[in-house]
């Protein structure tokens, strides 16, 4: 029976393309041309018991592109930096489509300004926009600028498919780093209320606001309760919302924890952990979104 060939020539040089600066095109082509060889041959009984070692293959694969694609730098040019009650938003044109999921965050840095040592988290806050607009933007940052960008880094929202009755949260003036996930609760035609003292001015207009003092009447018409807030300022919402008895919350409540985030998950340094019920976790790798279930304040 005659064996199939890898080919080991074509494939060292597709390993050795292999590289952190490797676009996903790129990553596809090496796969492509490490696995094509195993199917050139045509032969079942070569093909069939070859599946499930494949399968594994690819998942491994997937795996390791999902972990070095944040890891490679992408160029992206600062188009415009738009001013709200929230703070500044940059508006980047980048030089590939990006994709993330709602509260995911990016690492940016000015590479021309030698005084920016450690890059800056930045969140989407919008899906639908032809650039990737990013907050909270740097105010020595100016449109024209050459940026930096890793990511997306991080643990996102998970909204559930079936959620039709959605409650958002702004505890201090972060409303814009939940637009997306307003976004993504909408297309699903979900009902969305916002709960925040300024709404950003970027809000779509099916998305009902109410007053942050009558979150909790929310608890027991929504599905799926989600927010924003700085980790410094956990303490207080657990003590006016009364966090603590949790049984009343949804079964899925989630919160955006806003802490300096400066290695992407790349260290464990601890200078984002947030504490859980039974362990503290890193907001960069773990997070930066967390059930509200799990939390504790210590």
């Amino acid at each position: 029976m005659a064996k199939t060939s890898l080919r080991g020539r074509n494939t060292c040089a597709s390993v050795s393309a292999f590289s952190l600066d490797a676009q996903p095109a790129q990553l596809d082509k090496v796969v492509s041309r490490i696995f094509r060889p195993l199917f050139a041959n045509g032969s079942a009984s070569l093909i069939f018991p070859s599946i499930p070692r494949l399968a594994r293959l690819y998942r491994l694969f997937g795996k390791i592109r999902r972990t070095i694609n944040p890891m490679t730098f992408m160029e992206a040019i600062l188009r415009e930096i738009l001013y709200d009650s929230s703070g500044y938003t940059a508006r980047m044109e980048c030089n590939r489509k990006i994709h993330f999921q709602p509260g995911q965050y990016f690492l940016g840095n000015h590479p021309d300004n030698v005084e920016e040592i450690l890059p800056v988290p930045l969140y989407p806050v919008a899906l639908l926009d032809p650039m990737l607009p990013l907050a909270p933007c740097p105010s020595n940052w100016q449109a024209g600028n050459r940026i930096l960008l890793r990511g997306p880094f991080g643990n996102g929202f998970h909204l559930p498919e079936e959620s039709l009755r959605v409650a958002l949260f702004d505890w201090e003036g972060l409303a814009h780093l939940l637009v997306p996930l307003m976004q993504r609760a909408l297309s699903q035609q979900a009902a969305v209320v916002l709960y925040a003292s300024v709404p950003p001015s970027n809000l779509p207009p099916e998305v009902e606001v109410l007053p942050l003092e009558a979150l909790s009447e929310s608890f027991e018409w929504c599905d799926y309760l989600a927010g924003v807030i700085h980790r410094d300022s956990l303490a207080e919402f657990y003590q006016a919302t009364g966090w603590k008895h949790s049984l009343h919350l949804p079964a899925h409540a989630e919160v955006l924890v806003h802490t300096p985030m400066p290695c992407g998950g790349m260290g464990d340094c601890g200078v984002c952990a947030v504490l859980e019920k039974r362990d503290w976790r890193l907001a960069c790798k773990d997070g930066p979104v967390f059930s509200l279930h799990h939390l504790e304040v210590a």
